[in-house]
C-alpha cells in the first residue's frame, strides 16, 4: 500500500512535468523522437493528457454523458456524439486494457468522429471496471469482489444494459462495432441473449474478432504453461490487493516511456502480443497511445483467456480461476 502511494505520487509529478515542460510530444517519424524539441517534424498535440469527452467537444463542439446500472450493480459511462435524423445508430465497444479513449484517440481521422460525419449517431460505453466505469452500487474498487469479473460479466450484463439504454433513447436498432475482446463478449450477449440481440441490433461488426484461440501463434500463448501456478499468482495479487492490471507502478513506467526516445520499441512490443504489424502504427500518434494504453481491467479476463487457448478450440463460459474473497 504504501509502494501504490509513493508510486501515485511520482506518477502525478511526471506526468504534471511532461504536460508542463515537454514542448513538443508527437513526431511524423520515429527517427525525429530522437530530437524532438528541435525536429520540424515534431509538434505539441494538446490532447496528451485529454479524456474522451474533452476530445469530442474540442472536435465536435457538443456531447452528451449518462450513466446506466447493470442488472449487478456497476454503474457505466457511456459518452454520446449525438445526431439530429441520422442514418443510424452506432456503439463503438473498446477492446480490453483501454476504454472509449481509443475510438477519439486519433483527432479527425478518429474512427468516432468520421462515423458522426457520414451521419450516424455515436455512443461510447465504457464496460466495468474501465478508467470511466469504477462504481458500483455497493461495492468499492478497494474490494476484491469489485473485479470478480470476466468478458463473460462483460457480455452478459454490461452490453444488456447498454444496449437497452441506447435502444431506448432513440427508438432505433443498433449497429454494434466491436474490436478484439469486446468482440468476445459480443458474441456471448448475442449467444446467451438471442432475442434481445435479434430485436434491437441492426448489425455486429466485430474487429480482430476474438472467440477459438487454437491457432494463436502470439508469444502470449506462452503465458498460458504458468497456469499450475496461477492460484499462487492469484493468492500474492490479493495479499498486495493488485486486483487489476493497471497500476501505480505501471502509471509510472507508462509515463516514463514518454520521455524515451526510442518509440519504435513500444510498437514492437505491442506487436508482439496482439499480431506483428509495427507498420501499421502512425508514429505521429504513439506516444497518444501510450499516454492513455494500457489501462485497468480484470486479471480475471486473463485468466479466462488462458482457459479459451488451454480447451484446445472451445469458446467456455466460465473461467477456472477465480478472484480470492
Amino acid at each position: 500500500m504504501l509502494l501504490n502511494l509513493i508510486l501515485s505520487v511520482v506518477s502525478f509529478f511526471i506526468q504534471e512535468t511532461v504536460s508542463k515542460y515537454l514542448p513538443n510530444n508527437s513526431c511524423k517519424n520515429y527517427i525525429d523522437y530522437y530530437f524532438i524539441n528541435t525536429s520540424k517534424n515534431c509538434y505539441y498535440n494538446s490532447e496528451f493528457f485529454e479524456q474522451t469527452a474533452k476530445i469530442i467537444e474540442k472536435h465536435i463542439g457538443f456531447s452528451e454523458t449518462y450513466n446506466v446500472t447493470t442488472e449487478d450493480g456497476y454503474i457505466l459511462t457511456l459518452f454520446r456524439i449525438p445526431r439530429q435524423r441520422p442514418k443510424g445508430v452506432a456503439i463503438l465497444q473498446h477492446p480490453v486494457t483501454t476504454d472509449s479513449i481509443v475510438w477519439v484517440g486519433q483527432s479527425n481521422e478518429s474512427l468516432a468522429f468520421l462515423l458522426w460525419s457520414f451521419g450516424y449517431d455515436i455512443w461510447l460505453p465504457n464496460h466495468r471496471g474501465t478508467y470511466f466505469s469504477r462504481k458500483h452500487v455497493n461495492l468499492t474498487t478497494s474490494d476484491a469482489k469489485f473485479w470478480d469479473f470476466s468478458f463473460h460479466e462483460i457480455g452478459l450484463f454490461d452490453y444488456k444494459t447498454i444496449i437497452d439504454f441506447v435502444k431506448m433513447k432513440t427508438g432505433s436498432k443498433i449497429v454494434f462495432i466491436s474490436h478484439s475482446m469486446s468482440t468476445t463478449a459480443s458474441l456471448i450477449y448475442s449467444s446467451l441473449r438471442p432475442k434481445e440481440a435479434k430485436d434491437s441490433v441492426k448489425v455486429f461488426i466485430s474487429m480482430s474478432p476474438v472467440c477459438y484461440l487454437k491457432h494463436v501463434r502470439s508469444p502470449v500463448k506462452y503465458l498460458a504453461y504458468f497456469t499450475p501456478y496461477l492460484k499462487m499468482i492469484n493468492t500474492l495479487l490479493h495479499i498486495t490487493h493488485l486486483y487489476e492490471y493497471d497500476s501505480p507502478l505501471m502509471q509510472t513506467l507508462r509515463l516514463l516511456m514518454l520521455e524515451l526516445p526510442f518509440k519504435y520499441l513500444a510498437t514492437v512490443m505491442i506487436s508482439l502480443f496482439q499480431g506483428w504489424t509495427p507498420q501499421e502504427f502512425d508514429p505521429a500518434f504513439i506516444n497518444l497511445s501510450i499516454s492513455h494504453h494500457p489501462r485497468s481491467y480484470s486479471w480475471k479476463i486473463f485468466y479466462h483467456y488462458v482457459q479459451q487457448y488451454l480447451s484446445g478450440g472451445r469458446f467456455q463460459m466460465t473461467p477456472n480461476c477465480y478472484m480470492i474473497n
